[in-house]
This record gives C-alpha cells, sequence and structure tokens, in this order.
C-alpha cells in the first residue's frame, strides 16, 4: 500500500506553472477580494491531482492524490467570466 506521492515543496508560484498540470482540477469556490484603490485578487479554492494513480488489475478505474489548494491571481483586473450555473 502506498503511503503517496513525495512532494517537493507545500507552495508553489508562477515560476513553477510549467511543472505543474492543470488538467481535470475541479474548482469549488471563486472569490474576489477588493483592494482598493488597486486592483483586488481572485482566487479559486480547487482540488489540485497531485499525481494519477494507475488502476491495479483487474480494475480500470483511475485514482487521484488530490490537495486541497487555493490559487491566488495578485493583481487581477478586467475578469470577464462566462459561468453555467445550470450543470
Amino acid at each position: 500500500m502506498s503511503t503517496g506521492p513525495t512532494l517537493a515543496k507545500t507552495v508553489w508560484t508562477q515560476a513553477d506553472f510549467d511543472q505543474m498540470s492543470w488538467h481535470d482540477n475541479e474548482v469549488h469556490a471563486i472569490a474576489i477580494e477588493p483592494a482598493l484603490p488597486e486592483p483586488g485578487r481572485l482566487l479559486l479554492d480547487i482540488d489540485y491531482i497531485v499525481q494519477w494513480v494507475p488502476p491495479q488489475a483487474p480494475s480500470r478505474l483511475i485514482s487521484f492524490w488530490i490537495c486541497p489548494a487555493t490559487l491566488v491571481f495578485d493583481p487581477a483586473w478586467d475578469l470577464t467570466t462566462d459561468i453555467d450555473l445550470r450543470g
């Protein structure tokens, strides 16, 4: 039984962007923090997929090691979005 992946660090920054995978990370919450008179911050609470775990035969189900994370975009301005609240 695996104890899980070993993380290289606990805080990742913009410099680490190319090393990270953003495929299938689920967004749970969005917040905008005002910081007048400057643009505020955009925060996204996500389940970050640290590692995909291949299935053990005969199963074909993939598992994941997931870590709660908050993405912070500081400053954030001129935001445009199209959110589908139906699905």
